[in-house]
């Protein structure tokens, strides 16, 4: 994670969150167990607004790196989103909410 997508990500997390403790091995293990709770507990409204803001953070920087741009993607189908969901957050103009 670049320090543009770590400062982008900072603004979403609580104070106290340590983005330097995170153990990205520990998160590919951890991914498929939270997309199944995300897909079964969230609207889909919730579902697009999740990865609405991880498209967010990884298009800080442009262009988006393709091992990116999968993970995204994946993340989406496995939420049941529309297939060219992750292109058009992608597209937009970067906002906060």
């Amino acid at each position: 994670i670049s320090d543009k997508e770590q400062k982008t990500l900072e603004e979403f997390l609580e104070d106290g969150f340590a983005l330097e403790k995170l153990d990205p091995e520990r998160l590919r293990e951890l991914l498929p167990k939270r997309i199944d709770a995300v897909r079964d507990k969230a609207s889909l409204s919730q579902r697009m607004q999740v990865v609405r803001d991880l498209c967010l953070v990884a298009g800080v920087e442009q262009p988006v790196a393709q091992t990116e741009n999968r993970l995204l993607n994946d993340i989406a189908r496995g939420l049941e989103l529309p297939g060219d969901f992750v292109t058009q957050c992608l597209e937009v103009s970067p906002e906060l909410d």
